[in-house]
C-alpha cells in the first residue's frame, strides 16, 4: 500500500513531499516563504502509511530568512541547488544516511556556515561544497575524517574540515 508516484503532500510544518518510490518520498520545498528553521524528518505518515524521506531537492532554494536546517537519518541525497542562495543559512545538521551531495547544494549560503555530517556513508560530492561561500566549516565523524577530507578537498581546498 502506497500512494501514487506523483502524489504531493504538504505537512503541518509546511514542507512539501513527493512520492518517489514504494514508501519513499523526497522533500522538495515549502509553502512558507518566511521560513527561518526547517526540520526534515526521517519519516512522514500520511493516511496510515509511513514513508521514508530519502532525499532533499530544490528544498529551500532562495529562502532568504532560513538560518538552521536539520535533516533526518533516512536522507541519502542532498540534491542539486537544494539550499542555493539561502543567504542567512548558518547551520545544517545532516543525519546518518547521507551518501551523496550534488552540485551547488550549499551554493551561496552565509559566510561561515557550519555543516555537520553525521553519516559514515558519504561517497560522492559532485562539486565544490562551499561554492560562492567563504569560511565554510564541515564537521565530520572522527573515524571518517581522512576519507571525507579527501572527498571534500578533491573539489574545494577552501573548506575547513573538523572532526567530532
Amino acid at each position: 500500500l502506497y500512494a501514487q508516484w506523483n502524489f504531493t503532500y504538504v505537512s503541518s510544518a509546511r514542507l512539501i513531499y513527493r512520492v518517489v518510490g514504494k514508501q519513499a518520498v523526497t522533500c522538495y520545498g515549502t509553502t512558507n516563504k518566511r521560513i527561518t528553521r526547517a526540520s526534515i524528518p526521517s519519516i512522514i505518515r500520511y493516511k496510515g502509511i509511513t514513508y521514508r524521506v530519502t532525499s532533499v531537492w530544490l528544498m529551500l532554494q532562495n529562502k532568504s530568512r532560513l538560518t538552521t536546517v536539520s535533516i533526518g537519518n533516512n536522507v541519502s541525497v542532498i540534491g542539486k541547488n537544494a539550499f542555493y542562495k539561502c543567504k542567512k543559512l548558518k547551520k545544517v545538521t545532516i543525519g546518518t544516511g547521507l551518501t551523496q551531495i550534488n552540485s551547488g547544494a550549499f551554493r551561496g549560503v552565509k559566510k561561515g556556515c557550519t555543516i555537520t555530517i553525521k553519516s559514515l556513508k558519504l561517497k560522492k560530492v559532485s562539486s565544490k561544497i562551499d561554492q560562492s561561500t567563504s569560511k565554510m566549516t564541515v564537521c565530520v565523524p572522527r573515524k571518517k575524517y581522512k576519507a571525507y577530507k579527501k572527498i571534500l578537498w578533491k573539489k574545494s581546498r577552501t573548506v575547513k574540515i573538523k572532526k567530532f
